[in-house]
């Protein structure tokens, strides 16, 4: 190979060398100034919560209903907490001339028989072996929902409703295999019991009314006595809108009402749907909420149960980290 054909081919050679150089030097530049335009990070999908916990106050206007005249043993035909007017019979009263301890024991007895008698009435009538499929399922989901009751601390009487109704499933099943008792033997037997109960008192019963007891209030909602705390008459509704947290606390110290030998409390009569409940939390905590909007509250004590309601006022205190919900 002569000379001048080695000088074309190292020419040649060094020419594509250097085009390779020239790509590559573009393409680093490439990416090197796009890479400065470009910033990476950890995204995730999420929703932020707050969660505000502790032991709130239920206010609502109240009036407690009592008689005088002796003690007396109430006998409920409405449902707790039922909404009533003026002329709807709120309890039938028997009078007694027991001491107050045996009072109390043979009101707690009689209050649950009628809650187990009004239980049996809402059973089926007809004993068909049809209906036995139902009736186990019924039984099976009743006793979940009493595990998911005592395991959440619900109320005592709705597990102590639950438990009978569980009892009432089993008799129903029992009766329709054969191996119970019927439904109306065991209503039977149970007005039995419920009669002496009653037989500490007096057979004639005094039915109670609004308009009897001489109320200005033509209706509401009524609830037991078992439910009368003694501080209906300390918190009110309306209160609330200039309520401060001083006011609050003074409050919280004040002695619950007592009723003394002679006075029969039937029940409380709640006027009005409106319920406000007050949650103390501290000043921090305070400033993660927003007067005017909307919040979902869970209420612990009462099977976990949920409800959207409205901040109406966030109350803080110049003096210390306490403020209210």
């Amino acid at each position: 190979m002569n000379r001048s054909t080695l000088k074309r081919l190292f020419g040649s050679l060094a020419f594509r060398i250097l085009i390779i150089l020239l790509i590559l030097y573009t393409v680093y530049h490439c990416v090197a100034a796009f890479s400065d335009r470009v910033i990476t990070g950890v995204v995730t999908n999420g929703v932020d919560r707050v969660t505000l916990s502790g032991e709130a106050v239920i206010v609502r206007d109240e009036q407690i209903l009592t008689i005088s005249g002796g003690a007396h043993l109430c006998s409920y035909p409405l449902a707790n907490g039922a909404k009533v007017n003026a002329t709807t019979t709120l309890a039938e009263l028997y009078a007694t001339n027991i001491d107050e301890q045996q009072r109390q024991q043979a009101q707690a007895t009689l209050h649950a028989l009628d809650r187990q008698i009004a239980l049996c009435a809402q059973l089926p009538t007809a004993d068909m072996l049809a209906s036995l499929p139902s009736l186990q399922s019924a039984a099976r989901e009743q006793l979940l929902q009493n595990i998911r009751m005592a395991t959440a601390g619900g109320r005592l009487s709705d597990i102590d409703d639950g438990s009978f109704a569980l009892l009432l499933s089993l008799n129903r099943i029992g009766a329709l295999t054969g191996e119970g008792g019927s439904a109306s033997s065991l209503i039977a037997s149970l007005r039995a019991e419920r009669q002496k109960v009653l037989m500490v008192a007096s057979y004639t019963a005094k039915t109670i009314t609004l308009d009897s007891l001489g109320m200005e209030t033509t209706g509401g909602y009524f609830f037991y006595a078992d439910t009368v705390d003694g501080y209906e008459h300390i918190f009110n509704s309306a209160s609330l809108d200039t309520m401060t947290v001083d006011e609050w606390n003074t409050l919280l110290q004040s002695e619950r009402r007592t009723y003394g030998n002679g006075i029969t409390v039937i029940g409380k009569l709640v006027n009005g749907f409106r319920w406000r409940i007050v949650l103390p939390v501290s000043s921090s905590a305070a400033e993660q909420v927003e007067a005017g909007k909307s919040y979902t509250v869970i209420f612990d004590h009462e099977q976990q149960y949920e409800l959207r309601m409205t901040l109406d006022r966030v109350i803080t205190s110049a003096k210390d980290e306490q403020a209210l919900l």
